[in-house]
């Protein structure tokens, strides 16, 4: 189950569940700190929770406890 979250979104979500901050994320994805943010924006939106915590539960409940292995997010070519 995705909740229509795009392949980036669940990258940040993903590092968001690891306890990366939004500037760690940023560098790790090679975007910019305000790019973390809307992804963020729009996945409390789709997943229709507040915070970091609310979405690593969902995570955690949706990937992780549906036997998928954590996704290993790389950094990609602009």
């Amino acid at each position: 189950m995705t909740a229509n979250l795009t392949s980036r979104e669940l990258d940040v979500l993903a590092l968001v569940a690891a306890g990366e901050r939004s500037r760690e994320i940023a560098s790790r994805l090679g975007v910019t700190e305000a790019t973390v943010k809307r992804h963020l924006y729009n996945l409390y939106r789709k997943l229709n929770v507040t915070n970091r915590v609310g979405a690593t539960m969902w995570y955690v409940e949706h990937h992780r406890g549906a036997g998928e292995p954590a996704r290993s997010p790389t950094r990609q070519p602009r």
